[in-house]
């Protein structure tokens, strides 16, 4: 029998270690915060930490990640719901900008990278506001005249 050994601390280790550059860690410094503020801005928004993470949520329901280097990709990410097929028009739009997630891309999710040169912060706001609105109650929704 194998002795137990502590499977997401070694995986955590093993995915990210090589990943973290300097250039990683700088943009997390400046993206995770912004993220924060924006979703803190929508009613009943919250952002948890999970693990390196954020899991971004409303009313208990989660509408998207904030992704630090997820898997050792080496990137910093937004994912959010979004409605079936305009992921791949804003990929079209900016690939630079947006791309479709592994794992939840085929129910319709978008990606936003926030280590680039230039974000586009009131863009990354509107698509996270349509993401949240997806996953608000509608209770929540109507009280603040979003629908």
């Amino acid at each position: 029998m194998r002795p137990k050994t502590p499977h997401v601390a070694s995986s955590a280790i093993a995915y990210n270690a090589p990943t973290l550059t300097d250039a990683i860690l700088a943009a997390d410094q400046i993206a995770r915060p912004k993220i924060v503020e924006i979703v803190s801005s929508f009613p009943d928004g919250a952002c948890l930490p999970a693990n390196e993470h954020l899991s971004l949520q409303v009313a208990d329901k989660r509408f998207g990640w904030y992704m630090q280097s997820h898997h050792g990709d080496g990137r910093i990410d937004v994912n959010c719901k979004a409605p079936r097929g305009v992921a791949e028009i804003l990929v079209a739009s900016n690939p630079l900008l947006y791309h479709v997630p592994q794992y939840f891309g085929h129910l319709g999710w978008i990606g936003i990278y926030l280590d680039i040169e230039e974000i586009p912060w009131d863009e990354v706001r509107d698509v996270l506001f349509e993401a949240y609105k997806l996953s608000a109650p509608k209770k929540l929704l109507k009280a603040h005249n979003f629908v």
